[in-house]
């Protein structure tokens, strides 16, 4: 997951790669922004977040976050540091 968030993607590209949200947290149409979160029924498991921002076309990522810890568990894209 940290070397494929090294590299921008956009929404499509994280549908294609994880499959549809557990939830989707912000309007739904592809071009806005949004948060698509990933949970298991592992509870050991971490719980994965994709921040995307708005964009003319598909909506970009920003950022990832790995874990619960909000200050060390987010993993920036080349987009995300610009912003």
């Amino acid at each position: 997951m940290v070397s494929w968030s090294a590299a921008d993607h956009n929404l499509d590209d994280v549908i294609a790669e994880y499959g549809p949200a557990s939830i989707t947290f912000g309007d739904p149409h592809a071009r806005s922004a949004k948060t698509l979160a990933y949970a298991t029924d592992d509870r050991q498991a971490p719980f994965v977040a994709f921040h995307l921002d708005a964009t003319e076309s598909v909506a970009a990522l920003l950022a990832v976050r790995l874990n619960d810890d909000f200050f060390n568990g987010w993993r920036f894209t080349p987009r995300g540091m610009e912003a």
